[in-house]
């Protein structure tokens, strides 16, 4: 957008401000060409052949600037009101907890609402489409959020330690939990390559149960469910996880553990 400006030590110079996009910055322009500056600051010979500095002063979320020269300021639009800025407040708050993707949705979505309330629309058209801007932003940034997110996890390396920590700490904090009447599921582990489950017999008190008669009993059963949960499979398994079960007494001493992997599913 080229917002021209005038200044009585400037006629016919045709200055303007060039407001700043996703991909440029603000700008001012003398005779349609840029001038070169810095920081938003810009020096210009006014027509006594005098050089002349100009500032352009940004606002939060305005995209349009205000005009300082020799301390007066040239005002390129009306500022808006604070009960405009609530009503786009939704794209906003993308800005400061979407991350770099919220941002883009955000201040796209809050500069589209700036131009429509500076607009010579209606009032209720403007807070219509405004509305309607904020809302689909939300919508776009969720929908994409997801995507990336969903992307993201198809291409991590599901063995890493740094993933299996992730898988643990969200499982954990639904722990301990009874997966029957008698084993408690304490926590989970990740550790390169291997998920570690961790249970408790809460009825089996020390030296009652060997581990050879532990391990007997219950091995088969857990490879039949590691191997036929697709959860367990196809997330783990066939990416190269190892599933370690350790069964520990009442008092959490380790009675024995075993591995479960993908060549033991036949």
């Amino acid at each position: 957008m080229v917002l021209p400006f005038e200044h009585d030590d400037f006629q016919g110079r045709n200055l303007a401000i060039s407001t700043a996009g996703f991909f440029k910055s603000v700008c001012l322009l003398e005779n349609g060409v840029k001038v070169k500056g810095k920081r938003k600051k810009f020096t210009v010979n006014d027509n006594q052949g005098s050089p002349r500095e100009i500032n352009l002063k940004i606002s939060f979320l305005d995209p349009i600037p205000k005009v300082e020269v020799d301390g007066r300021i040239i005002q390129l639009a009306r500022s808006l009101t604070w009960y405009e800025y609530l009503w786009m407040g939704l794209p906003i708050m993308l800005i400061f907890v979407g991350g770099g993707l919220g941002a883009l949705f955000g201040i796209g979505a809050t500069y589209t609402s700036v131009r429509i309330f500076r607009s010579k629309r209606k009032i209720t058209i403007k807070y219509l489409l405004s509305g309607a801007v904020s809302i689909s932003a939300v919508a776009a940034y969720l929908v994409l959020a997801v995507a990336v997110q969903y992307f993201v996890d198809m291409n991590r390396d599901k063995s890493s330690q740094e993933y299996l920590v992730e898988v643990a700490e969200v499982t954990n904090k639904d722990l301990p939990v009874l997966v029957d009447d008698q084993t408690e599921l304490v926590k989970l582990d990740g550790i390169e390559g291997i998920l570690a489950y961790y249970y408790r017999l809460i009825n089996v008190t020390p030296g009652e149960l060997s581990e050879a008669y532990l391990i007997e009993q219950l091995r088969p059963v857990v490879i039949n469910n590691n191997c036929t949960t697709p959860g367990a499979r196809e997330n783990f398994l066939e990416n190269g996880v190892t599933l370690r079960h350790i069964y520990n007494d009442k008092y959490s001493s380790e009675i024995a553990q075993f591995d479960v992997k993908l060549s033991d599913c036949n």
